[in-house]
């Protein structure tokens, strides 16, 4: 997920993407005024072709909640869309922000893909200027998800709900400069909420992440801003699969012409949702002390 920033400070992102041209798994921020329409024609999004040597969820099982968060590890790690939405569920309560949740987990698994796709082909961290996709220091799914998957010991039931304890040090979370987030130190210790469903363990987005939206609007845009959130997330995720996979196929075999393809995209993607960008914060629904 992408967002331009203009004249919004960077310390403004909280769980995501941050940009100067354009929308994370966690934020978008935005310029006061739309981006202008870029030079380039807008790409078509066609369905993201899955990575070839890409491993299996099918060893894992949903039985157990450790079980389902390795089965969404793995279904991130190859870009699987359909196994993530399979390991994830909502309280049915508001449909836009259930979708935002949904979104902004796909958007680890796209995120995560077009990073490995630019580090495999140019040997280094993908960088588009004025943007970032990452919140947290090391990565948003290599932190939370990732990281409570690798090192989670403490899991508590009550019925058909489950909460994973985030074994995660602050510091990974906030970084430690002195523009550091400190809110986002909630993390450490946070729980990720699961409920059983059919049999099967799911984490429950709207038990686990608390999101503090805001959307700047192009005039005349009614639309409820976490409807509008929600479609903006939905089409970075498509963004960011649709060049990850022409990086992976050889067509694209420059870094330039790759940042451009992201800048353009992400401008479109606005564009259709009629915002110059959009904001969200997630902290955690049940906090650690940090």
């Amino acid at each position: 997920m992408a967002f331009p920033m203009g004249a919004i400070p960077k310390a403004a992102a909280m769980f995501g993407l941050v940009g100067t041209v354009a929308a994370g798994i966690f934020v978008f921020v935005a310029a006061s005024q739309p981006p202008p329409p870029p030079a380039a024609p807008a790409m078509q999004l066609a369905a993201p072709e899955m990575p070839t040597d890409a491993a299996t969820t099918q060893p894992f099982s949903q039985a157990t909640p450790l079980g389902a968060l390795q089965k969404l590890c793995a279904a991130i790690e190859i870009d699987d869309h359909a196994t993530i939405e399979e390991c994830l569920c909502d309280d049915g309560k508001d449909p836009a922000m259930a979708k935002l949740g949904h979104e902004m987990i796909q958007g680890m698994a796209s995120t995560y893909r077009i990073e490995k796709a630019w580090k495999d082909k140019w040997g280094q961290d993908m960088k588009v200027s004025g943007l970032s996709f990452d919140q947290f220091p090391d990565g948003n799914y290599q932190t939370l998800i990732r990281g409570t998957a690798d090192g989670a010991t403490d899991v508590t039931y009550d019925g058909d709900e489950a909460r994973i304890r985030v074994p995660v040090a602050a510091e990974k979370f906030t970084g430690t400069g002195p523009d550091r987030l400190v809110a986002l130190a909630r993390w450490s210790g946070a729980m990720l909420v699961f409920n059983k469903i059919d049999g099967d363990w799911k984490l429950n987005t709207d038990r686990t992440f608390n999101l503090v939206v805001q959307v700047f609007r192009i005039s005349g845009n009614t639309t409820d801003s976490s409807e509008i959130a929600a479609g903006v997330a939905q089409g970075i995720v498509g963004a960011l699969d649709n060049i990850a996979g022409q990086i992976e196929s050889g067509q694209i075999t420059a870094r330039g012409r790759a940042a451009v393809q992201v800048e353009t995209l992400v401008s479109h993607v606005f564009q259709d949702n009629k915002v110059s960008g959009t904001s969200y914060l997630a902290l955690p629904v049940i906090g650690g002390g940090g």
